[in-house]
């Protein structure tokens, strides 16, 4: 699928300098389609549940970085850091709403400013920022993929500084 999912990927440019945040890889098909865009290995740092799965990652990409943990706790793994990008493909369909909530807010907190966050989903219907503290810039419909997924690009929606913080 990363390889198909090109409006995601443009967003986590390949050319900016900052770093990429990936969360649930896997066993790696977007983390080798954002290195096969350009994005340099190190800047690529990943969150994966699974210690199995992160030992294969790090056999497989060597100069990336793997971070053991769960994405609903980015403000624990990476405190102060910050991000150009956050790829995931996270099935959020399957999360409780307070903890879709709980990572809008951390993804939120650990953006740089005209940063996005390319949600990969197999709910091709969905159509819905994950937030209210996000819209929706960009989508694309990946068919040849099976089953066909829907990859959204959000942006954290500008506060107005005359209306209290979502």
């Amino acid at each position: 699928m990363g390889q198909r999912a090109g409006v995601g990927l443009k967003c986590a440019s390949v050319d900016n300098g900052r770093r990429v945040l990936e969360l649930g890889p896997g066993t790696g098909v977007v983390t080798e389609a954002l290195l096969a865009r350009g994005l340099d290995p190190r800047r690529l740092i990943a969150v994966e549940k699974s210690p199995c799965l992160i030992e294969v990652l790090r056999e497989r990409f060597p100069e990336a970085r793997f971070v053991p943990g769960d994405a609903l706790e980015l403000d624990a793994l990476f405190p102060g850091e910050r991000f150009g990008a956050v790829v995931s493909s996270l099935p959020l369909n399957n999360f409780a709403a307070p903890n879709v909530a709980r990572l809008a807010a951390c993804i939120r907190a650990i953006l740089d400013p005209g940063g996005c966050w390319i949600q990969f989903t197999y709910r091709v219907l969905n159509g819905q920022p994950p937030s209210d503290a996000f819209e929706q810039v960009d989508s694309e419909l990946v068919l040849l993929n099976l089953p066909p997924a829907l990859v959204c690009v959000y942006r954290p929606v500008t506060l107005d500084p005359a209306r209290p913080p979502l």
